[in-house]
């Protein structure tokens, strides 16, 4: 396992783990908030209802 697919396991492991949020997650696996979300296929994704509101206003 290279170093990327090491730091994209870590990341998907510590957002399981409610250690990350998805943003920094994603920084840590060195991909996009969306590719991040690709990554998580089959992994229940946390949203926060607060930053969810403040994004639509």
């Amino acid at each position: 396992m290279g170093i990327k697919e090491y730091l994209k396991r870590k990341a998907v492991d510590d957002y399981r783990k409610g250690q990350l949020s998805i943003g920094k997650a994603a920084e840590t696996a060195d991909v996009s908030v969306s590719e991040f979300y690709k990554i998580l296929e089959g992994i229940p994704v946390k949203i926060d209802a607060g930053l969810l509101k403040d994004s639509l206003e």
